[in-house]
């Protein structure tokens, strides 16, 4: 990612061979810190990050409210998870421009091979379809009334968990690009892959909330939920948060 010259004795932490945090006679250097424009050589793409920390955190707050009104089987529950959902594709796309922006700043090309090879760029490709295309039909699915269990599960319940498993790999890229800072960024992208967690442990329990099974999706999979999603709100408040907070 960058080639900053240090002195000896200076110390790196790479992911996927390519340098995330660098220690030296300069300071530190840290990808996050860079591409949130926390550093005094931040990318040009800063709106861009409060972008989809605000996206993130309204999202994130529609899942907990929708998850606090799942328990009394309101109506209006699905569309809140609906438009929460779409909230997250939207920040999910802008974080491809974050990181080609981040990219750009540090004059280097930012090809689809480039962004690839970047952790932040994995992190929001793997992201990308996951809440745009594969939760976004969950939710859809979710919205929807009348469709059979089998229904419910091929077209809620598989994409929900292909969604979550991306999110959970694109959660963990981004805790390992922290390392081995220990700040407010680092804990924005730990609250993350616990609420990615979270919904991918939901999605598996609601195969179980229908059909031969038939469990009570208010004792299983619904809490399941609500804990991810406060997790996510938790996570994207931080990162909020972290926006204001410079490293230099």
């Amino acid at each position: 990612m960058s080639t900053r010259s240090t002195a000896e004795h200076s110390e790196e932490h790479q992911l996927f061979g390519v340098v995330v945090h660098q220690s030296g006679p300069d300071g530190v250097w840290n990808s996050r810190w860079h591409r949130k424009g926390r550093t005094k050589e931040h990318t040009s793409a800063r709106a861009v990050s409060w972008a989809i920390a605000l996206l993130f955190t309204i999202g994130s707050a529609l899942f907990v409210v929708g998850g606090i009104g799942a328990f009394s089987d309101a109506g209006w529950v699905r569309w809140a998870n609906l438009i929460g959902s779409t909230l997250f594709s939207i920040g999910a796309m802008l974080a491809v421009v974050e990181v080609r922006a981040a990219l750009v700043a540090l004059h280097e090309t930012p090809t689809t091979a480039h962004l690839w090879r970047n952790p932040g760029g994995r992190a929001a490709f793997i992201q990308l379809p996951a809440a745009a295309f594969f939760f976004q039909i969950a939710m859809v699915a979710g919205a929807a009334s009348g469709l059979s269990w089998l229904q419910t599960d091929a077209f809620l319940w598989t994409p929900s968990s292909i969604g979550s498993v991306g999110f959970v790999i694109s959660s963990w890229i981004a805790v390992r690009e922290c390392a081995p800072a220990r700040d407010i960024g680092t804990w924005s992208a730990v609250a993350n892959l616990a609420g990615s967690v979270g919904f991918l442990v939901g999605s598996l329990t609601g195969y179980f909330s229908q059909g031969p099974f038939d469990l009570n999706a208010n004792e299983v999979s619904n809490p399941i939920f609500l804990a991810g999603s406060t997790f996510f709100l938790i996570g994207s408040a931080l990162g909020l948060a972290e926006l204001r907070t410079p490293t230099e």
